[in-house]
Order: C-alpha cells, then sequence, then structure tokens
C-alpha cells in the first residue's frame, strides 16, 4: 500500500525532524511511490545531519545506490566539522570532582529482627555499608548476606558498619532468622521494609516495572553517599567493597582536614 506508506512516513518525519534513519526511510519509501521531489528533499535533509551516520548501515548503503537517480553526489555524506567557539577544554579527568558531589542519604527509622528500632543518624559519625535486598526469597541475596557474614571484621577494622534493608516485614524477617541456618549467625542488623518507602527514597526501586531493586550504598560520617549500586542482581564483590571503602573515606577524610585548616 504505497500510498499508506506515504502517509506514515510523513508522520514520522513531523512527529521526529531531523533523524538519519527517518529521513534515509524517507528516500526510499517516496523513491519507491514515484515520489521522486519529495525523495529528493528528504535526501538533502538527511545530508545535513549525516556527518555522523553510519555509513555501512544497510538502509544507508541502499539509498547511496539511489543517489545518481535523484541528482545526490555518491559520496554525500558530510564530513564533521570541528567549531571554533568551544574555548579551551579542561581535561576530563578533572571534571569529576568538580562536576560532582555526593548526595545526603534519606534519613529513616526502621525496625531490626532482634533489637528494636534503629535509624541512621545512630550512625553519625561512622561510616555504613546499608544493602538493600529481597527477603529471603531471593537466593541471590542470600548468597550475598552470607558473602558479606565473614567479612564484617574487615570492614569494622576500616570503621565501617554494617546494615541490610529487607522487602520482609517484621514476622518474615524474624522467621527467616529463626528458620534459616544460612542467616541464623547474621551479626550486623537487617531492617524490615515491607512498604519499601526506604527502598523508593534511595532509588532502589523500579518504577515502571514497580519492583523493589538490589542496592549497596556507602554513606560517610556525615551522611553523605559515597558510591553505590542500584541493579537487578545483588553487588557481590566484597573485596572491592573494601577496597574502595578503604579508598574514599580516605580521600573524604583528606578534604574534610583541607576544609578545616582552611
Amino acid at each position: 500500500n504505497p500510498g499508506k506508506a506515504v502517509d506514515l512516513i510523513r508522520q514520522a518525519k513531523e512527529s521526529a525532524p531531523r533523524q538519519a534513519q527517518i529521513l534515509a526511510a524517507a528516500v526510499e519509501v517516496f523513491h519507491d511511490a514515484g515520489k521522486r521531489e519529495e525523495a529528493a528533499l528528504a535526501f538533502k535533509e538527511l545530508r545535513e545531519v549525516s556527518a555522523s551516520l553510519d555509513p555501512d548501515a544497510p538502509i544507508f548503503q541502499r539509498i547511496t545506490a539511489l543517489a545518481p537517480e535523484l541528482g545526490v553526489e555518491q559520496n554525500w555524506r558530510r564530513s564533521g566539522q570541528a567549531f571554533a567557539d568551544v574555548g579551551k577544554r579542561p581535561k576530563l579527568v578533572n571534571l569529576g570532582p568538580f562536576r560532582w558531589s555526593p548526595w545526603r542519604a534519606p534519613g529513616w527509622n526502621l525496625q531490626t529482627a532482634r533489637s528494636g528500632s534503629r535509624q541512621l543518624s545512630d550512625y553519625r559519625g561512622k561510616p555504613l555499608l546499608l544493602l538493600f535486598y529481597l527477603g529471603y526469597g531471593c537466593a541471590h541475596c542470600v548468597e550475598q548476606l552470607n558473602e558479606m557474614k565473614p567479612r564484617v571484621r574487615e570492614f569494622a577494622d576500616q570503621g565501617v558498619g554494617v546494615a541490610a534493608v529487607s522487602t520482609e516485614s517484621l514476622p518474615e524477617l524474624r522467621d527467616s532468622l529463626d528458620k534459616s541456618e544460612l542467616l541464623g549467625d547474621i551479626s550486623f542488623p537487617l531492617f524490615s521494609n515491607a512498604d519499601l518507602s526506604v527502598f523508593k527514597e534511595y532509588r532502589a526501586f523500579d518504577d515502571f516495572e514497580n519492583t523493589p531493586l538490589h542496592g549497596a550504598f556507602l554513606i560517610d560520617g556525615n551522611g553523605l553517599v559515597l558510591w553505590q549500586d542500584i541493579s537487578y542482581e545483588p553487588f557481590t564483590d566484597i573485596d572491592f567493597l573494601l577496597k574502595e571503602s578503604r579508598r574514599l573515606l580516605a580521600a573524604t577524610q583528606a578534604a574534610d582536614l583541607a576544609k578545616s585548616a582552611e
């Protein structure tokens, strides 16, 4: 149905102007429908945005074969243009600290499975590695907690506490600890967050899929998030966490000392 194809490609051009793939498709559709003037015009528009496209893509190879027939030179793709008004470019390595600063961890007050409630402010002055996991029903989460279990002392030696937040309700969390040989001797606190409010505050939540995500956050003693990982899989590289915690906390302490000296 050439007429329908022409209508659709015109709508596509209007809704997404200056898009190389759409313009190339327009060249092909207009040509095949016998609308050579529109095909030539679409080719002209395509040339304006052609500097960075991939000429080996099939759609561009096909319309290159049509170029002579539409009065377009065979080598129609334009070369890139270097703009003269960008000024002196800084080294990329210098942009990170200049452009980024740690964000403040949202506060929370949650019940633990064993020892009542605690809140983030209880950790004030002490770095905290905070893990978000999807309950005992998540085998990968249990694996993460068990890999962390024997390494807690190493974090404590560098002044870092460890805690984890679960999607389970408090009774479910207690039941998991009581019945599980794997979690029974966990030495760090496990918090209940069945309503997922804290998961959402820390963005460990997929709004589109409406589902919680795994998360790991290194929070310094001032309540700032120095490092984070949010994913559909739990972060289990404990050696990396130890090394990165040591590095980031040392850098933070150095920066604090520099500010104090000022």
